[in-house]
C-alpha cells in the first residue's frame, strides 16, 4: 500500500507539472495571436486613412475650396521621435477629423492622433506598434 500511495503522489506531481507546461505553451501562443491581431487592427486602420487622405488630396485638386483635412504640423520635436525630414508636410488627424471622414469606429484613445503626409501619402501613427522584438513602428510603411 506504501509503494502504490508513494506512485501515486508521483504520478500526480509530474501530471501538475505536464499541466504547467501545456498551460505556459498556450498563453504563449495566445499573446502571439493577439499582437499579430492588433498589428493587423492598426495597419488596417492606417491603410484606411491612407485612402481617406488619397481621396481628401483628389477633391482639393479639383476645388480648392475642399481644403485638406488636418491640422498643419510645425512641431520639430516630432521629427526626431517619427524619423521624419520635414514636419511641414504633415497634417494631424485626429477622431474627431477621422469621424468627419466617415471613420467613426477607431482604435485612437484620447490624444492619440495620425499624421498624413499627402504628398507621399505616409501615414504614422502617434502611439507607434510596439514589435515582438521591442522596437515601435511609427509609419505605416514601416509596419506593411
Amino acid at each position: 500500500m506504501e509503494k502504490q500511495k508513494g506512485a501515486s503522489i508521483v504520478i500526480w506531481i509530474i501530471g501538475v507539472i505536464l499541466l504547467a507546461i501545456v498551460i505556459v505553451i498556450a498563453i504563449h501562443f495566445m499573446q502571439e495571436e493577439i499582437n499579430k491581431n492588433q498589428q493587423e487592427d492598426i495597419k488596417t486602420e492606417m491603410l484606411q486613412v491612407q485612402a481617406k487622405a488619397k481621396i481628401v488630396l483628389e477633391k482639393y485638386n479639383v476645388d480648392n475650396n475642399n481644403g485638406l483635412k488636418g491640422q498643419k504640423m510645425e512641431d520639430k520635436t516630432l521629427q526626431e521621435k517619427y524619423g521624419i525630414e520635414q514636419i511641414e508636410n504633415y497634417y494631424k488627424w485626429t477622431k474627431e477629423i477621422l469621424a468627419e471622414l466617415g471613420l467613426q469606429e477607431t482604435i485612437l484613445q484620447e490624444g492619440e492622433y495620425y499624421l498624413v503626409n499627402y504628398d507621399t501619402e505616409e501615414v504614422i501613427y502617434s502611439q507607434g506598434y510596439k514589435a515582438e522584438n521591442g522596437e515601435i513602428y511609427y509609419k505605416l510603411s514601416e509596419i506593411k
